[in-house]
């Protein structure tokens, strides 16, 4: 055999072994690339458990009953919170609203922690004769950041107000909020509560009862 002839063979074992070693490197790629994919999944379902554990633990307090007090200024109830918390409370004459429609909806507000927060719910007390009663409050909670977040780079100059009762070291948000399902309308924050809580609205005349969180 000539030596041209060993030449094609040593080159024909050469490709063969260069075949062989990118079919194990490739092989070795895919495997590489398939358990960083399951290990990013596992890293991405804890962050989410990690957002969904916070979030819960950020809710604020069940509603429980809200009892109501008579003062002269009318009749009112009185919420604790955890943390600061933006709200609007809304208040219906129905047991059982069927939608955010069948509430008359105060302005947003904060309820702040360490204190009680006293909540309108008659102007009058006792009623007149004829004017229904209130029977149900719903109160949507957000983060206090929400109230930048969700605002124009020019808020309305009532929300720069409403920002400034709050001090900085209150300032906070969840983690899951989901900033697109809020909206602005008439200059208060509308929309779904990150958390939403309502409760059957009790007069002093009546006995207590529990709440339903939604």
């Amino acid at each position: 055999m000539d030596a041209n002839a060993w030449a094609a063979i040593a080159a024909a074992v050469v490709a063969t072994i260069a075949l062989y070693f990118a079919a194990v490197s490739a092989r070795a790629a895919k495997r590489a690339a398939a358990h960083a994919e399951v290990v990013a999944k596992v890293e991405e379902d804890r962050r989410e458990e990690e957002r969904d554990r916070r979030h819960e633990e950020l809710a604020p307090l069940p509603l429980g009953r809200v009892a109501t007090k008579e003062t002269r200024n009318g009749l009112y109830a009185s919420l604790h919170v955890p943390r600061v918390y933006l709200v609007r409370i809304g208040l219906s004459t129905s047991a059982n609203p069927a939608s955010d429609d069948d509430y008359t909806w105060q302005k947003q507000r904060f309820l702040f922690d360490h204190e009680p927060n006293d909540i309108c719910i008659y102007r009058k007390w006792p009623l007149p004769a004829r004017q229904p009663r209130l029977a149900t409050i719903k109160i949507k909670y957000w983060s206090p950041d929400v109230l930048y977040l969700v605002g124009d780079d020019d808020m309305p100059p009532e929300w720069d107000e409403l920002a400034s009762q709050v001090s900085v070291s209150s300032w906070w948000k969840c983690p899951t909020d989901p900033l697109d399902a809020y909206f602005v309308e008439s200059n208060q924050l509308s929309g779904h509560g990150h958390w939403e809580m309502r409760s059957r609205i009790l007069h002093p005349d009546e006995p207590t009862e529990g709440s339903v969180q939604d």
